[in-house]
């Protein structure tokens, strides 16, 4: 019994070590297996690339969109590529972290290509400047070398776990052989069927057939003779072979037209003997289809001493790449032949004006080659080296277009026989894709003869000025018929006409199109009674100006009484015409402006009548009231709303004559429009009572703020509050409603009272305008009021806008003014903001990742005496909140580590969080962002800037509770 409990000892222990080790030995087996996907994940990312770098440069030297099917597939598949590569590396941080690098190049370089297939949509001119930048070739660079350091990586892996791999199994056989010979020989074929699965089914059938199907390329396994052994499905497809079957230990060698057999078989010689082979090929499919391949032929190994056991063959099918480089060279040679063929001159200059190209016209006609200015600085070569003054021009000019001007001038070249040439010359920078300039184009055509001419004309031009510089009318002749067919110098040298356009009756074309019916009439009619022809039409002057010209022309009769010719003068009388005008407009302008100073004057002495009349009367009833108070004050009251009428007619005087003289000036600062509106209401409310009218005011939720200065802006609202009132019979109504309209603040006083008739609208913001000057309803004013309104609102920066339906239909002023960006609210503390009474000492925390807001707000409520605490994110103010137990907390929303939202129902959930007043500070003020704080728990919004009286009156309703430590 102890022998047998003994063997089976034995047996369990030759049977349970060798487990426990071949367990091991399969996961390196693993760990072998992912090294080499991992490797081949990394190829296949550089393959899906070029893939799409392939289909994009078609699409971009085409513009054909089939082009784009290889690029999109490409594009998905590296998506796919790069997901699994991920996958693979996730056991491995420092790959891991290279794939992840491996993710962000290559999503540069499909940025990069996605911008060269919207150029080239948009302008295919930039998308050829995009193909010769080479941008994408620095991407590709670094894709290339982050790819060879992770397959580096990985190799150096590969080797590791292959000596750990070959240890092991060394382990193995070791303990296999001192359990026993049965032992051995169990533990010996497992070893043996554990390492050929592993080794030839893992890398067989996991990797060629998951990573060799997931390529669009055409990858071959054959054995060292060169026969085929396997083909992936995308290969099988590519090479339009329906069954691999009959392909079987075929010759690959055979497969390949004869031209192309030569290489096959050195490539596969070469991968026999552990070397890679590249090279390009034409090999059409099984069905003929004609394709080009770009073959990769490569060994093999296996995992013990680098033994070559398999040669592997990736084809990837370039025939697009191949179609789209034959276009490009031919492109390329058509624009070469275009240049070569032209009789301009056309050159590349690099940035630092050094030729490098230019095309064949400017050799050939100076005698020179090309290597004669090739390199050479530009104004240095033989066409301007016959003078200084003309080299240092051209200097200039070249860097001028570096600087990114274009510049263009006429100048003499030198040519063979030393006889210059004049050129229109003209030199302009060419920017890359991202707007640099990488180089300068020199064009330039001969004007020789047309230089010739315009000397020619300009001698003529002189002749004909000292000619006619006797008279200041233009005089012209016509025939007897009156066709104008005899050189006319004057009428050219005003109307810049030539002879050919104003032969017969092209002269009618120089006649405004408005005026040429009735003058060739009125001339016809004049030449078929033989009388003189007196008109006044308008002409266009050779600088392109209408000018009023008076004709008059005289027919010169023969002995017979025949008319032999006609001579006419222009007489220039635009100037005459319009100083003409100017004095009937002055006139009008004097008299209009005598009969406003005349009214303003009545009105003045009236608006300074009217309260004196009632200021009188108080003197002399507080005289009879003797000691009785109550008439007194009502006295009182009476003369101080009279007196407060005449400061302000004054005020008004005065203001609309500081703004006239340019004397007035703003006293700006940062101010809620709520707060100005609440100062012109206070004040017009008093005549709107008295009026019996209804007073319907809409302000907005959220405070407008503006850069404006208080007293002038209440000022301007005041006045259209006070004329809705004064114009609006009793029991009216009156509306002022504001609202936010973009970047603009919109006041809005709206009345229905007499209305503006039509006609009035266009002058309303006149000095001196009165709306309605009938005894019946005149209701004051000296009429400076809405000239005084638009003055300040322009001062402003905004603008108003006066409309009405007619009279008796009301009238509506629309203020517009800019509010400050967030940018341009200084968060200062003013007078103004101080509260109106005091608020008890609060413990208060700020709870704000800004932490200049947070500094600031926590000394603007230390100084008003509260207890301060601060934090700058949410989790830090869930803490602090715990220890301190504010009486109210200022919470930010978007905070670090813990958004405000959460962080106030985590408060709220403590049962000191219950009676704390929680404030959302934030800058998001929508309606649902007010709906969200309220969600969460807080009791008040308050979006930024704060408005620190509300804030002031918000934590005065507070409770404070007594301190805890």
């Amino acid at each position: 019994m102890i022998g047998i409990a003994l063997l089976v000892a034995l047996m369990l222990f030759t049977i349970g070590l060798p487990y426990r080790s071949t367990r091991a030995f399969e996961e390196q087996a693993n760990s072998i297996s992912r090294t080499h996907e991992v490797m081949a994940l990394t190829s296949g990312v550089m393959l899906a690339l070029l893939d799409a770098e392939t289909g994009q440069r078609g699409f971009l030297l085409t513009g054909n969109d089939e082009f784009l099917r290889p690029y999109d597939a490409a594009v998905l598949r590296l998506d796919a590529i790069l997901a699994k590569l991920k996958e693979k590396t996730k056991d491995n941080p420092a790959q891991l972290s290279r794939s992840k690098t491996l993710v962000a190049l290559s999503a540069a370089r499909l940025a990069s290509l996605n911008q060269g297939v919207v150029l080239r949509r948009q302008n295919p001119q930039e998308a050829s400047a995009f193909i010769a930048a080479g941008s994408g070739k620095l991407q590709m660079d670094a894709i290339r070398q982050h790819a060879a350091d992770m397959e580096k990586v990985e190799r150096d892996l590969l080797d590791l776990r292959e000596r750990t791999f070959a240890a092991s199994y060394q382990g193995i056989v070791t303990m296999t052989l001192a359990a026993g010979a049965l032992s051995l020989l169990t533990v010996g074929v497992l070893v043996w069927v554990l390492r050929r699965r592993t080794l030839r089914l893992r890398l067989s059938e996991q990797f060629n057939r998951s990573l060799m199907d997931g390529t669009t390329d055409c990858v071959k396994v054959l054995d060292l003779d060169g026969r085929l052994l396997y083909m992936n499905n995308p290969g099988l497809s590519a090479m339009e072979i329906g069954d691999f079957t009959s392909m079987y230990k075929r010759e690959w060698e055979a497969l390949w037209p004869a031209e192309a057999q030569a290489d096959i078989e050195r490539s596969v010689t070469r991968a026999a003997g552990g070397e890679v082979s590249s090279f390009d090929a034409y090999c059409p499919t099984d069905s003929g289809t004609p394709k080009w391949w770009a073959v990769t032929v490569s060994p093999v190994q296996d995992g013990e001493g680098g033994r070559v056991v398999r040669v592997l063959s990736v084809s990837r099918d370039v025939t697009e790449r191949r179609r789209a480089e034959d276009a490009v060279r031919d492109n390329q040679l058509f624009a070469r032949q275009v240049l070569d063929n032209l009789i301009a001159f056309v050159g590349v200059l690099t940035v630092d004006g050094t030729l490098i190209d230019l095309n064949r016209a400017p050799l050939e006609v100076a005698g020179i080659s090309a290597s004669d200015v090739l390199g050479k600085n530009f104004w240095d070569c033989y066409w301007w080296s016959y003078s200084t003054d003309v080299q240092l021009q051209l200097r200039g000019a070249c860097e001028r277009a570096a600087a990114g001007e274009v510049v263009r001038y006429d100048v003499p070249v030198r040519m063979a026989a030393e006889a210059p040439l004049w050129i229109d010359f003209q030199l302009s920078p060419l920017r890359d894709t991202e707007g640099r300039i990488t180089h300068l184009i020199a064009s330039g055509m001969d004007i020789s003869e047309r230089r010739a001419a315009t000397t020619k004309l300009l001698e003529s031009e002189e002749r004909l000025r000292a000619a006619t510089a006797a008279v200041s009318e233009l005089i012209w002749t016509n025939s007897s018929d009156g066709l104008m067919n005899a050189d006319q110098p004057g009428w050219s040298e005003f109307t810049g006409q030539s002879p050919q356009e104003y032969r017969g009756y092209g002269w009618s074309n120089a006649v405004h199109p408005d005026d040429a019916p009735q003058t060739i009439v009125a001339w016809n009619l004049a030449v078929a009674e033989k009388r003189p022809f007196v008109f006044e039409h308008r002409v266009r002057r050779r600088d392109g100006a209408w000018r009023l010209c008076s004709v008059r022309a005289l027919p010169i009769f023969n002995p017979d009484g025949g008319i032999r010719e006609w001579v006419g003068v222009h007489a220039d009388i635009t100037d005459r015409k319009r100083d003409e005008e100017k004095l009937r407009q002055l006139a009008a302008d004097l008299s209009e402006a005598g009969h406003r100073k005349d009214e303003f004057l009545a009105t003045l002495a009236h608006e300074l009548r009217n309260p004196m009349a009632p200021l009188l009367n108080g003197l002399q009833l507080i005289k009879l009231a003797g000691g009785n108070l109550a008439t007194i004050e009502r006295v009182r009251s009476l003369m101080e709303r009279q007196l407060t009428q005449m400061v302000r007619l004054v005020d008004d005087l005065m203001d609309v004559n500081r703004i006239s003289q340019g004397k007035l000036e703003l006293r700006k600062e940062r101010l809620s429009l709520a707060t100005a509106l609440d100062s012109a209401l206070e004040a017009t409310r008093p005549l709107i009572g008295q009026m019996d009218q209804t007073l319907t005011v809409i302000f907005p939720e959220e405070p407008l703020i503006l850069d404006a200065d208080m007293t002038r802006l209440a000022q301007v609202f005041l006045n259209l509050l006070n004329n809705a009132a004064k114009y609006t019979e009793r029991g009216g109504h009156i509306q002022l409603n504001v609202e936010r309209d973009g970047s603009d603040a919109v006041v809005v006083v709206k009345d229905s009272g007499i209305g503006i008739a039509a006609e009035q609208l266009p002058r309303i913001f006149r000095m001196f305008a009165q709306v309605d000057q009938s005894l019946g309803k005149s209701q004051g004013g000296l009429g400076i009021g809405l000239s005084l309104v638009k003055r300040l609102v322009d001062m402003h920066g905004g603008s108003v806008e006066a409309r009405s339906d007619g009279l008796g239909q009301g009238s509506e002023f629309i203020v517009r003014l800019p509010l400050m960006t967030d940018a341009q609210r200084p968060q200062l503390a003013r007078a103004s903001d101080a509260p109106a009474a005091a608020m008890p000492s609060l413990r208060i925390l700020v709870v704000d990742d800004n932490r200049d807001s947070a500094n600031s707000m926590t000394a603007l409520l230390e100084i008003m005496g509260n207890d301060i605490r601060t934090a700058y994110d949410g989790q830090e103010g869930v803490d602090m909140a715990e220890a301190y137990r504010p009486d109210a907390i200022l919470l930010d929303i978007g905070l670090p580590k813990l958004n405000g939202y959460e962080a106030c129902r985590r408060i709220r959930e403590q049962p000191w969080g219950k009676r704390a007043m929680l404030i959302a500070l934030t800058g998001w003020g929508q309606d649902e962002d007010r709906q969200l704080s309220h969600e969460a728990g807080f009791d008040h919004h308050l979006v930024k800037p704060v408005d620190l009286q509300a804030l002031i009156t918000i934590l005065a309703g507070v409770n404070a509770a007594p301190a805890t430590s």
